[in-house]
């Protein structure tokens, strides 16, 4: 019977490279204040990286006096464009200061509980949410040894609001194309049930303020086999006289074409159809998914490290507040347009500096026309 391999300790690594347990602590530690020859250090990460030496977290921050690990809580949000954004770019950021994103998954039901397990098990510098923690939460956290506290979108900008955005950009869409009605198709995910009601609710309202008519079909309705959705529609259609179709994402747009697909309704000639996310399979639909695309603010993109290091100055710094950034405006093409959110200070006055908000780009959208509308 074989033995299990043991774990490699810094002794390990100081044996592999010929230094001192404690020269491997600085260099692993990144300790300021010591004269480490650039051809010592890269001796030790070489032989680290070698042996597959892994600082364990709770360690590594007695060593350092601060942990280097920021947790990003998803487990409130489904994923999607927007959000995989936000996070994606914020970690990128946290590794070019030195600091190691730990993203929990997508729509995990995140809890105080998971992020109190979270903390004490890996003793994190911070902890990034979507939106700011509750106080009762955040003294908890704070007396498990968390320092800074973040949020994933800033302020006022709230989640409910991007997603209504998208929404709007669809009706305005084909209100442009001739269309004097909408019929909203929700998700039949039940973890998508509060994030499609908003959508829905928003398709409503800027139909309404248009003028034009709208009507939303009951998720329940057309939940499962695709066939229950191809049996509803002629009646919804023939009923309404609708003529577009906006569905709350590309996922299920996809299905609305297979459906009418199924009846032999011509799309667009009888009904138009417009998703969201512009998924790379949009354009591969018979005919072609017209969507919704999410496109950046580029001014707010951290183009350098000098820009990012002012933007997560909080984490370090959390008497600092983040440096609000201008606004370039929404990107467009020509006959694509974009349709921005309303601008959020980054400086907002009501925040606490520990709490400060990670930048997310404006919230543009862009109508990527194909066949389908």
């Amino acid at each position: 019977m074989g033995t299990a391999r043991t774990r490699p300790t810094a002794a390990d690594v100081a044996r592999r490279s010929g230094v001192s347990t404690a020269t491997v602590s600085y260099v692993l530690n990144r300790t300021t204040g010591q004269t480490i020859s650039p051809e010592t250090r890269a001796k030790v990460l070489r032989a680290a990286d070698e042996l597959g030496y892994v600082q364990h977290a709770a360690a590594q921050a007695l060593a350092r006096g601060a942990s280097r690990i920021v947790v990003i809580d998803r487990g409130g949000i489904p994923h999607g464009d927007v959000a995989e954004h936000a996070t994606a770019q914020l970690a990128e950021s946290l590794r070019g200061r030195g600091f190691t994103p730990l993203l929990t998954p997508w729509n995990s039901g995140g809890s105080t509980d998971t992020l109190l397990e979270l903390a004490r098990a890996m003793a994190p510098h911070a902890v990034v949410t979507v939106a700011p923690l509750d106080p009762d939460a955040r003294a908890q956290l704070s007396a498990a040894g968390v320092q800074a506290f973040g949020t994933l979108f800033p302020g006022p900008l709230r989640l409910d609001d991007m997603i209504a955005r998208a929404a709007h950009a669809q009706v305005e869409f084909l209100a442009q194309q001739g269309h004097r009605g909408v019929l909203y198709m929700p998700a039949t995910d039940p973890d998508l049930a509060t994030l499609s009601a908003l959508r829905g609710a928003a398709v409503s309202a800027r139909a309404s303020e248009l003028g034009l008519r709208s009507q939303a079909l009951d998720p329940t309705a057309i939940a499962g086999p695709l066939q229950r959705l191809t049996d509803a529609l002629p009646s919804v259609l023939s009923r309404t006289g609708l003529t577009a179709i906006a569905a709350y994402n590309d996922e299920v747009a996809m299905r609305v074409l297979a459906a009418l697909h199924r009846l032999q309704l011509p799309v667009p000639e009888r009904v138009a159809v417009i998703g969201v996310d512009d998924l790379p399979l949009a354009e591969l639909t018979v005919p072609a998914l017209t969507s919704v695309r999410y496109v950046p603010d580029e001014s707010l993109l951290w183009q350098n490290r000098a820009e990012r290091a002012d933007a997560l100055a909080w984490l370090t710094q959390p008497s600092q507040p983040p440096a609000p950034a201008s606004h370039s405006g929404c990107p467009t093409e020509p006959g694509a347009p974009a349709v921005p959110t309303d601008r959020t200070p980054l400086d907002d006055p009501d925040r606490s500096p520990s709490e400060a908000p990670h930048p997310v780009p404006t919230m543009c959208y862009q109508i990527v026309r194909r066949e389908s509308a």
